[in-house]
């Protein structure tokens, strides 16, 4: 189907903390666009992946913002308080957000978020919070 499909890893706690797991997708976004450069990637990931791959596709503090196309973020954590995590010392700050505020229309890319109604450990709510910002910002988002 013409599509490159990649799997990297990142550290989890408490091997590293918070940017240290983010850097880590990051990184491989940087590997993968300079191998191919002409084809959109797309981060993906499950749960705390999907944070990771929400954070370097939707934040530019990351630096790989333009080389990705869109997001897909299943049971992605989204929009939390710090307390919300077991262990709290994973993130260094109060509030935890994946995609900055405020949201701007053809700078952030496409995403598809996928959420159980009855996801146990992370509540759908994450994935509505992310997109009502993308629509109210005019950013192309669909949530399952």
């Amino acid at each position: 189907m013409g599509c490159l499909v990649a799997i990297p890893d990142y550290r989890p706690w408490p091997e590293v903390a918070f940017p240290g797991f983010v850097e880590d997708p990051a990184l491989a976004i940087r590997a993968l666009a300079a191998r191919e450069p002409q084809r959109p990637l797309v981060p993906m990931g499950h749960s705390a992946g999907a944070f990771n791959a929400g954070c370097v596709a939707l934040d530019p503090a990351w630096g790989v913002q333009s080389l990705v196309g869109g997001f897909i973020g299943w049971a992605s954590p989204n929009d939390f308080r710090r307390d919300e995590v077991s262990p709290p010392e994973i993130f260094p700050k109060a509030r935890i957000q994946a995609a900055p505020r405020p949201l701007r229309a053809g700078e952030a890319p496409p995403r598809l978020l996928v959420h159980g109604a009855a996801a146990p450990i992370v509540g759908p709510y994450h994935s509505r919070i992310l997109t009502e910002s993308a629509v109210a910002a005019g950013v192309r988002c669909a949530m399952l």
